[in-house]
C-alpha cells in the first residue's frame, strides 16, 4: 500500500493547516491505519490503481487525449458565444465558505440559478433530436442523462461516442460546461474506454471501446440511490424498489412535498449508502466515489431541473424510466460546472454526513477511511473545510499519479475548475 505518510505530504505542502504534522505523527497515524490497508481486502489498492493506470499510458495517448478534449472545449466554447443571450460560463463561488455553512439560497444566488428567466437554448426534444427507443446492439448503460441523450441523438444512437461526441452531447443537452464535460471524458476514456481508439461505450463494453461505463467503479459505483451494487445484482438497470423508495423520500422531505431540495439529496444518499452497508460486505465506498456519489445528487437535483422551477419525481421518472426529456423540458441557462456540482455534493453531506471507507468484509460493519472524519489528508474531499481546501486536496492527489502533460492541461480545462484556488 501507498503509505499514508505519502498520501499527506503533498497535502501538507500544500496546505498549512497540515503542515504541523511531524514525522512521528505520520508513522503513528501510519500504524493506526493499518486495518484500513487494502491490500489487506482482497488485493483492492485504490491509489496503486490509479497511479498503475496512468503508468500505462505513453506520450502519444495523452496527446491524442488532450488533442480531443482541447477540441470538445472549443467546440462547445464557440457554440455557446453563438447565442447572444448567453450570460457566460460561471466561475468558482462561495470558494472560501465552511462547508457547514452552505445553503441553498447561498448557492442559487451565487451562481444566478434563476428559473424565472425563460429558456434560452430552446426545447430539447425537437425535429432534430425526437426520442426514439434503443435498437438491437444499441448499447445504454447506468447514467439516465447519457441514455436520454443517446435516445434523443445528442449522442450516437449506438451508444459509442468519442470524446468530442461526449463533451458535445452534454453541453447540447443538459448545459454541461467545458471543463466539466472535459473532466467527464478524461475520467471515461482513462479508466473505462480505451485510449488508443477514443472510444467510449455508455453501457458495456465492446472491442475497440475498454470496460464501457456499466463497469463498476468510482464513477458508477456503490451506494446508487437507484440501482444495486454490483456484487449484489444488478448495476446497470433501475431498482424500482429503490426509485420508489426515493419517490418516497421526494414525497416526504421535498419543497411543498414534490420538489426535491438538499434534505431530499441528503437523505437519498444516507439511505443508499446504509443499504449498501447492510448488503454489501465488500462494499467500496473510497474517497473518490464518495464525492462522485454526491455530486449524482446534485446532477439529478440540478441538471434534470433544467431551466424549470421544480424537479419532482415525474421529472425522474422521465430520465431514470422513460429516458426521455420531459415534454417541454429545457436546459438550463447557466452552464453545469464542476464547481457548483462540487458545492452542492458539500452541502449534501453537511445535512446528513458520510465518510468515505469500506465493508471490509462484514456487512453492516463500515470503517472509515483513515482521517476521513477529520478531514486530514486527502481521505475525505468533502470534509468541513471549504470548497477551495477541498478541490485543492482533489488537485493534489491527481498529482501524485498523472503524468505531468495530462495533469497540466486537467488542471487548465476551460481556465475555470481551479482558476481562483491558489492550489500549489
Amino acid at each position: 500500500m501507498v503509505a499514508l505518510s505519502l498520501l499527506l505530504l503533498p497535502t501538507a505542502a500544500a496546505f498549512p493547516a497540515f503542515a504541523g504534522l511531524g514525522a512521528d505523527d505520520i508513522a503513528a497515524l501510519d500504524e493506526r491505519a493499518s486495518i484500513f490497508d487494502p491490500l489487506k481486502y482482497q488485493g483492492i489498492n485504490l491509489w496503486d490503481s490509479l497511479g498503475g493506470v496512468f503508468r500505462a499510458m505513453n506520450y502519444q495517448d495523452i496527446t491524442g487525449l488532450t488533442n480531443a478534449v482541447t477540441e470538445g472545449i472549443r467546440a462547445i466554447e464557440a457554440d455557446a458565444h453563438a447565442n447572444p443571450k448567453f450570460g457566460g460560463f460561471p466561475v468558482a463561488q462561495l470558494v472560501d465558505v465552511p462547508r457547514d455553512q452552505l445553503t441553498k439560497d447561498a448557492i442559487y444566488e451565487a451562481y444566478k440559478l434563476d428559473r424565472s428567466i425563460p429558456p434560452i437554448w430552446g426545447e430539447q426534444e425537437d425535429e432534430e433530436h425526437p426520442w426514439i427507443a434503443p435498437g438491437p446492439g444499441d448499447i445504454r448503460g447506468p447514467c439516465p442523462g447519457l441514455n436520454t441523450l443517446a435516445n434523443h441523438g445528442y449522442l450516437p444512437r449506438n451508444g459509442i461516442c468519442t470524446p468530442q461526441e461526449l463533451m458535445m452531447g452534454v453541453w447540447k443537452g443538459l448545459s454541461m460546461s467545458p471543463e466539466l464535460s472535459g473532466i467527464l471524458a478524461i475520467a471515461g476514456v482513462v479508466w473505462k474506454a480505451d485510449i488508443k481508439t477514443l472510444k467510449i461505450s455508455i453501457g458495456a463494453g465492446t472491442q475497440g471501446t475498454g470496460v464501457g461505463l456499466s463497469n463498476h467503479g468510482f464513477i458508477e459505483g456503490d451506494a446508487s440511490v437507484t440501482r444495486d451494487d454490483s456484487i449484489i445484482g444488478d448495476q446497470v438497470h433501475v431498482n424500482e424498489t429503490k426509485l420508489h423508495r426515493y419517490y418516497d423520500i421526494i414525497h416526504r422531505l421535498g419543497t411543498n412535498g414534490y420538489d426535491i431540495n438538499p434534505e431530499v439529496c441528503a437523505e437519498s444518499r444516507y439511505v443508499a449508502w446504509k443499504d449498501s452497508v447492510d448488503s454489501n460486505h465488500a462494499m467500496d465506498f473510497n474517497p473518490l466515489r464518495h464525492l462522485v456519489a454526491y455530486a449524482e445528487s446534485a446532477f439529478a437535483m440540478e441538471v434534470f431541473r433544467g431551466q424549470n422551477q421544480s424537479c419532482t419525481s415525474e421529472t425522474i421518472d422521465w430520465f431514470f424510466v422513460r429516458e426521455r426529456f420531459p415534454p417541454g423540458w429545457s436546459r438550463r441557462n447557466v452552464p453545469v460546472s464542476t464547481n457548483e456540482m462540487f458545492t452542492w455534493a458539500l452541502l449534501f453531506n453537511s445535512i446528513r454526513t458520510v465518510y468515505p471507507g469500506y465493508t471490509l468484509g462484514r456487512t453492516g460493519a463500515f470503517y472509515n477511511f483513515p482521517l476521513a472524519q477529520f478531514g486530514g489528508g486527502v481521505t475525505n474531499f468533502l470534509s468541513p473545510s471549504s470548497l477551495r481546501v477541498n478541490a485543492c486536496k482533489f488537485v493534489a492527489t491527481f498529482a501524485i499519479f498523472v503524468p505531468t502533460g495530462l495533469m497540466q492541461f486537467s488542471k487548465g480545462l476551460g481556465d475555470h475548475f481551479v482558476k481562483g484556488f491558489a492550489c500549489s
